[in-house]
């Protein structure tokens, strides 16, 4: 079940990001495995790519599939559009060769290097799509880097803010608008991007949401 249900980005919250340059170099990519979007856009990627989603990885390999696997069929994403998956492909793609993530250890700023800080380089809603499609094809490093900026951005915001923002978050106020909330669903309605950001990180990162509570 995906967190958080955003429409398609608009031309203006898009025009940061340069599309025709990502498609252009992952539709390029080794073939191997067809992945399809959403709204129909197919991506081919090797194995090297594929494997680090640990979704992925454990769906073919349940399957008998593996690098040397041949006529295999499209894999269909119907939770991730063309946009957020390209990006995605990109991302791993250029980690193509790194050695295997740790997830026992904390993640440091120093792991995020300056092409990853340029690839990041995007607005927040949009950093809020790629951390959900992280999430849900489970690719750590970038779950894990993701997750850093998007506490890094409500760091900013005042203790007050958070804790209304958590609240609302828990209690899903836009499911239940009950009489008494109506001041923090006024207080959001025009926030829209901060409530699903921390809805996403109270259900993703717990442990992390918590310490913007703290004095």
């Amino acid at each position: 079940m995906c967190l958080i249900n955003f429409p398609n980005l608009s031309e203006k919250e898009c025009s940061t990001i340069n599309f025709e340059n990502i498609f252009t170099n992952v539709l390029s990519m080794a073939e191997g495995f067809e992945l399809v979007s959403n709204d129909g856009v197919t991506f081919k990627a090797d194995w090297l790519v594929v494997k680090q989603s640990n979704t992925l990885k454990t769906m073919l390999e349940s399957f008998g599939i593996d690098k040397n696997s041949e006529n295999l069929e499209s894999i269909p994403l119907p939770k991730i559009n063309s946009k957020v998956l390209g990006k995605i492909l990109q991302y791993c793609n250029h980690h193509r060769n790194d050695p295997p993530y740790d997830e026992t250890k904390p993640f440091l700023p120093d792991f995020i290097t300056n092409w990853d800080a340029e690839f990041f380089n995007v607005d927040t809603t949009f950093l809020i799509l790629l951390a959900e499609a992280a999430n849900y094809l489970d690719i750590k490093s970038l779950s894990d880097a993701l997750s850093y900026i998007l506490i890094s951005i409500m760091k900013g915001r005042s203790r007050d803010f958070v804790l209304r923002a958590l609240s609302a978050a828990s209690n899903n106020i836009f499911k239940r608008q009950s009489e008494a909330m109506e001041q923090t669903v006024y207080f959001f309605k025009h926030n829209m991007i901060f409530f699903n950001l921390f809805r996403f990180l109270l259900e993703t990162q717990p442990k992390l949401t918590a310490e913007l509570t703290e004095k």
